[in-house]
């Protein structure tokens, strides 16, 4: 029985095979081997991708590193440069042209002008203050470190260079104590023993003179050393210790009186 069976499948496979062509395997054995080789080029081609790709990608990320660094570097040059802009007193629009050093300077003449004022109110009879002209005077020029006079009488600033011979020797009187002021409390308590001044007394009239004659009365009386180089006659009478010099023909004389 069970061979009838076999011989009954056998027949069905035969009649099945008739019509089927037998296969090319020294073809299919060909094609085997191209695929393979072809799979090895692309798996190589696959693995040399995933490299590249993976320097890319390192390459990507040090390009970014170092644009980070490029705009850090840029924001501190622009700050560096703004402020270099500044301290050079360039910048222009509404903002007054001045440096930082003169800024510093700045700062210091208000002191001075301040010391100043306060001994120019007294001899021009609280008519005159000194400052410090904040504007320019013009468009080339930077600002900070020009000189004013507030005159009080009128509200108004004026050049210092449209004072008077008289009311110019106050000014100037004034404004060498305010520095002489300003320096002794900057350098540490250094006290100026000693204070010249050159001339300046034959432009003032008789009430100036008394004036100028106080302010330097004033400082005689703290402590310092007051001379006063001047041909003005009327000044004796002002001066206990005088040394006088006498033009004669055989030269110049000094002499000394009490």
């Amino acid at each position: 029985m069970a061979l009838a069976q076999a011989q009954g499948r056998a027949t069905l496979a035969r009649a099945a095979a008739a019509n089927v062509e037998t296969p090319d395997m020294e073809a299919l054995t060909a094609a085997v081997i191209t695929a393979k080789a072809a799979y090895a080029t692309a798996n190589d081609a696959a693995t040399l991708t995933e490299a590249t790709a993976k320097d890319l990608k390192g390459e990507v990320t040090r390009a970014e590193t170092a644009k980070h660094i490029a705009d850090e570097a840029l924001n501190r040059q622009t700050r560096v440069q703004n402020l270099a802009t500044i301290a050079r007193g360039v910048q222009g629009g509404s903002v007054p042209k001045i440096s930082f050093q003169s800024y510093v300077l700045a700062r210091v003449l208000d002191q001075v002008l301040d010391a100043a004022t306060l001994r120019l109110l007294k001899v021009s009879q609280g008519r005159y203050e000194v400052r410090r002209r904040l504007e320019a005077k013009s468009k080339d020029r930077q600002a900070g470190l020009d000189i004013e006079i507030l005159d009080r009488n009128t509200g108004q600033a004026r050049d210092a260079r449209t004072l008077s011979g008289g009311e110019s020797f106050q000014a100037s009187l004034s404004l060498a104590f305010g520095l002489s002021d300003v320096v002794q409390q900057h350098v540490g308590g250094v006290h100026l023993d000693c204070i010249f001044v050159d001339e300046g007394f034959g432009s003032l009239d008789p009430e100036a003179l008394e004036h100028a004659l106080q302010m330097l009365k004033e400082l005689q009386v703290n402590g310092r050393l007051v001379g006063i180089i001047s041909h003005v006659g009327d000044l004796r009478q002002h001066i206990d210790a005088r040394l006088t010099l006498t033009k004669t023909a055989n030269g110049s004389t000094a002499t000394f009186h009490v």
